[in-house]
């Protein structure tokens, strides 16, 4: 029995000591702590925004504030420092910085970064010569973006109010509906005489206005103003009205 006893005693000793190294040879390698190891490789993936911002964008980013990983011990590398200088930057909504373990002997290491991008539907060029920036579909304010895109813009008396709820709101259903977005180009707001925002859109093609009004109710304002194009238009003409008004409800009032 004791002999048992001992024989036991051993193999969870045994078992203990090995679950320690384990645990030693995880820290050290799933955590960056080997001293030896090199950043060779960084894989930046990006997500949304097609076209705004890209993995060569992020990385000269994380150049300019001497935080690129490459060629940088992997102990060296903040990982932390990573993501906040990614997420101070307005495109960017979420970031992952980690570094991948390496099961082999050779001192090389990789960083991963995965970034999630804001989605832009909006340009904003105000009149009262505030600088322009972007809104994106949350109605998020994104200053600026690195490779600006062929985008629907909005002009005149935007307030960053205005820009971030209803007008935003407005962009995100223009962009999602493929005959509004191939139509629509520009969303200007102007003030009535009670200092009420109206909108109006203006079309890729032709010189006339869609008045929208105050912009509530847009998408029942749209559906009016679909039908009106595809039944009514073929029959008087692309160009015959300058402005159609869908201020009031169940009308489409044709100014020349």
């Amino acid at each position: 029995m004791d002999w048992k006893r001992t024989c036991r005693a051993a193999g969870l000793l045994l078992l203990f000591v090995l679950l320690v190294a384990y645990l030693v040879y995880a820290v050290i390698h799933f955590r960056g702590g080997n001293p030896d190891e090199v950043c060779t490789s960084v894989l930046i993936s990006t997500q949304g925004a097609e076209g705004f911002m890209d993995r060569d964008d992020v990385a000269d980013l994380l150049r300019r504030a001497d935080l690129y990983p490459e060629g940088c011990h992997m102990t060296d590398v903040r990982t932390h420092d990573i993501e906040q200088v990614l997420l101070r930057h307005g495109m960017v909504a979420r970031a992952i910085c980690y570094k991948a373990a390496n099961a082999s002997n050779v001192n090389e290491g990789t960083v991963c970064i995965d970034v999630s991008l804001r989605r832009p539907v909006l340009h904003v060029l105000p009149s009262d010569n505030t600088a322009p920036y972007y809104v994106d579909d949350d109605g998020v304010i994104i200053p600026s973006v690195p490779r600006p895109q062929n985008l629907l813009t909005a002009t005149g008396a935007v307030t960053p109010e205005l820009a971030t709820g209803l007008l935003a709101d407005l962009a995100l259903f223009i962009s999602e509906d493929p005959y509004w977005d191939s139509l629509i180009t520009q969303i200007h707001v102007e003030r009535d005489s009670r200092q009420r925002a109206v909108v109006r859109l203006v079309p890729r093609l032709g010189n006339q206005t869609i008045l929208l009004g105050p912009p509530d109710d847009y998408e029942k304002k749209l559906r009016r103003m679909r039908i009106f194009y595809e039944q009514a238009v073929p029959q008087i003409g692309w160009d015959r009205y300058t402005v159609y008004n869908l201020e009031f409800a169940n009308q489409v009032i044709c100014v020349k």
